[in-house]
C-alpha cells in the first residue's frame, strides 16, 4: 500500500480554513434550527378549562353570536354567557371568528373585564385568554390592542386569582406572532411579569407569569439590564427544590430564548452554564425508567446554546461548571438514553466543547468516543450531530484519530449509501481527517479499506461531491 502524500502549506492552510467555515456553518445552522423546531415539545399557546367539568357539549355559530349580543343587552345573564363563550372559544377557530363579527362584542368584553365585578372580570379575562389561544392571528391582534392595557395592570392586583388569569392570557397572546409580543413590551408588560414571579407566594400563579414570560421572550431582542433581570429572576427560581417539571420546562425556554437572541457577557453565560450543569446532574440521578425526557432536552439545549457562545481556552472550569466530572458524567448518561432528540442535542452540545483538547481528553477517558461512534447508524438527524463530533474531535489529532478510524470503517459503508446528502458529506470530510491526521502504523492499515468505500461513489451524481470524492483519492491512493 502507498504510503500517505504528504501536503503542502497552502493545501493544508485551505483544508483547515475549509474545516472551519464547514463547523461554524453547523453551529449556526444548527442553533437556528433549535430555535425554529423546539416548540413541538411545549404548545405555546394554552386554552385554560375546568378541571373539574369535562365539556361535552358542542357549540355552534349561532351560539356564539347569542352569547354575544345577551353581554350588553341582558346583564342579568352577563355571567352565565361570559361562560358559554370562554367554553365555545376552546373547540373550534371559527367561533371566536363570530364573535368578532358581532358589533361592539369585543368592546363589551373588554368593558366587562375592566369593570367592578369581580366574578364578571375573572370570566372576562378567561374570554380573552380562550380568545388568544386560538391562532387566529387577526383576533389576537384586535384582543391584544385593547384588553392588553388592563390584563398588565391586574399583574399588580392584590387578587392572586385576577393575577394568575391575567398573567396567563398575556402568555397566551404573547404567543401569538412578533406583532403581539411588541404590543405587550412597548405597553410595559415585562417589568410586572418579573415582579409576580419574584414576589408571588401562590405556585399557580407563578405557573402562569413565567408561562407569559416564555412567550414574551420568544423573538423579542431586549437590553442587556432586561436580559439579566430576566436571567437573574428565572435562575433564582432554580435554586428551589419544590419545582414542578412544567415550570423547570418553562425556565429552560426562557433560558433558551434569551441566549440564542441576546448577546450576553461571557460572564453571564458562564453563570448560566454553572448553575443549569448542576441541575443536569440532579435530573440524570433518576433511573432511566423514570428519567424526566423533556426536562433533561430542554437543560441539554439550554447549556449547548450557551456554550456556543463562549470560548473555553484559558477558563478555569471551575468557575464554569458546578462539578465538572459529574457534568460529564451526566452527558454521557444521555447519551446512552435511547430518545432520538435528546441523543441529538446531547452531541450538539458535546460538538460546542469539542474545541478544546483537554474537554475531548476527558470524554475518551469516560468512554464517549465509542458511543458517539455508535450512534452513527441511528436516525439521519443523530447521525449528522455524531459525525460532526468526531470530525471536531479528529481535528485534534492523535490518540483521537486512531480510536476513531479503528472503528469507523464498520460504519463508514452505510453511512455512505445514505439517501440524505449531508450525511453522505460529512462523512467523506471524517474519512479525510483521519487519512490527514492519523499515525501512519494505525491508518495505513486500514486506509485501502476507507479508499475503497470512499471510491464507491466516484461517480456520484452531485459534482462536488465527485471533486471531493477524486481529491482524496488521488491525494491518499
Amino acid at each position: 500500500m502507498s504510503k500517505i502524500l504528504q501536503r503542502d502549506s497552502k493545501s493544508i492552510k485551505d483544508y483547515k480554513t475549509r474545516l472551519e467555515n464547514i463547523r461554524t456553518t453547523n453551529r449556526i445552522e444548527n442553533k437556528e434550527l433549535r430555535k425554529q423546531k423546539r416548540n413541538g415539545l411545549l404548545s405555546r399557546k394554552r386554552a385554560r378549562v375546568e378541571d373539574a367539568i369535562a365539556e361535552t357539549r358542542t357549540y355552534t355559530l349561532q351560539d356564539v353570536k347569542l352569547a354575544a349580543l345577551q353581554l350588553e343587552k341582558d346583564k342579568s345573564s352577563r355571567l352565565e354567557s361570559l361562560r358559554v363563550l370562554r367554553r365555545a372559544f376552546t373547540q373550534c377557530s371559527e367561533l371566536p371568528k363570530e364573535f368578532l363579527r358581532v358589533e361592539n362584542a369585543l368592546q363589551c368584553l373588554v368593558g366587562i373585564l375592566s369593570g367592578s365585578n369581580p366574578d364578571q372580570q375573572i370570566e372576562a379575562i378567561w374570554c380573552v385568554s380562550n380568545l388568544a389561544s386560538t391562532g387566529c392571528h387577526s383576533v389576537c391582534l384586535a384582543v391584544v390592542k385593547l384588553a392588553a392595557p388592563y390584563l398588565i395592570t391586574y399583574l399588580n392586583s392584590s387578587s392572586p386569582v385576577l393575577q394568575d388569569h391575567s398573567a396567563w392570557a398575556i402568555g397566551n397572546l404573547a404567543a401569538d406572532d412578533s406583532d403581539c409580543q411588541a404590543v405587550l413590551i412597548l405597553q410595559g408588560a415585562l417589568a410586572p411579569v418579573l415582579k409576580l414571579i419574584k414576589s408571588s407566594t401562590h405556585s399557580s400563579t407563578v405557573q402562569s407569569a413565567v408561562f407569559a414570560l416564555t412567550n414574551l421572550t420568544d423573538y423579542n431582542i431586549f437590553r442587556k439590564e432586561d436580559c439579566n433581570n430576566i436571567l437573574d429572576t428565572v435562575l433564582a427560581i432554580c435554586e428551589s427544590t419544590n419545582n414542578t417539571s412544567s415550570l423547570l420546562n418553562e425556565i429552560h425556554r426562557i433560558i433558551f430564548n434569551i441566549t440564542s437572541r441576546n448577546e450576553l457577557s461571557s460572564e453571564v453565560y458562564y453563570k448560566i452554564i454553572n448553575q443549569l450543569s448542576g441541575l443536569l446532574s440532579v435530573y440524570c440521578q433518576r433511573d432511566s425508567d423514570t428519567a424526566d425526557i423533556t426536562l433533561l432536552t430542554g437543560c441539554i439545549r439550554s447549556i449547548g446554546t450557551c456554550l456556543a457562545c463562549v470560548d473555553l481556552s484559558g477558563i478555569d472550569h471551575r468557575l464554569v461548571f458546578a462539578d465538572e466530572d459529574a457534568f460529564l458524567e451526566s452527558i454521557s448518561k444521555c447519551l446512552d438514553l435511547e430518545e432520538d432528540h435528546l441523543q441529538k442535542e446531547t452531541l450538539w452540545l458535546i460538538s460546542n466543547m469539542t474545541d478544546h483538547k483537554k474537554e475531548c481528553q476527558e470524554m475518551k477517558n469516560r468512554d464517549m468516543l465509542s458511543k458517539i461512534l455508535a450512534l452513527c447508524n441511528k436516525s439521519v438527524s443523530v447521525s449528522k450531530e455524531a459525525l460532526i463530533c468526531l470530525c471536531n474531535i479528529c481535528t485534534h489529532g492523535e490518540p483521537f484519530v486512531s480510536e476513531v478510524c479503528m472503528n469507523f470503517c464498520q460504519h463508514l459503508r452505510q453511512l455512505l449509501l445514505s439517501a440524505d446528502l449531508s450525511i453522505v458529506e460529512q462523512s467523506i470530510l471524517l474519512t479525510e481527517l483521519l487519512l490527514f491526521h492519523g499515525d501512519k502504523s494505525i491508518v495505513g492499515e486500514i486506509q485501502e479499506s476507507l479508499l475503497m468505500c470512499i471510491e464507491q461513489l466516484y461517480y456520484h451524481q452531485n459534482i462536488s461531491l465527485q471533486e471531493k470524492i477524486n481529491y482524496i483519492l488521488q491525494t491518499y491512493s
